[in-house]
């Protein structure tokens, strides 16, 4: 009996590993998306200012 209380024991020691290995990834993820999302405000604003620098050229000539 105790060898099964020992082996359980075990398997939750895994479990609790890998619970915090995945919550150290999700947060890893999370910053990757914010980091990323904010990029591409970066360049979705650059191209918004580019498209409006054309239209103010096309419409000059």
């Amino acid at each position: 009996m105790d060898a099964e209380f020992t082996a359980l024991a075990e398997k939750i020691e895994q479990l609790i590993k890998m619970c915090d290995k995945l919550r150290e990834n999700n947060l890893a993820l999370r910053q990757q998306i914010a980091n990323i999302r904010s990029e591409n405000d970066q360049l979705s604003h650059k191209v918004t200012v580019a498209i409006d620098k054309l239209e103010h050229l096309v419409n000059q000539n």
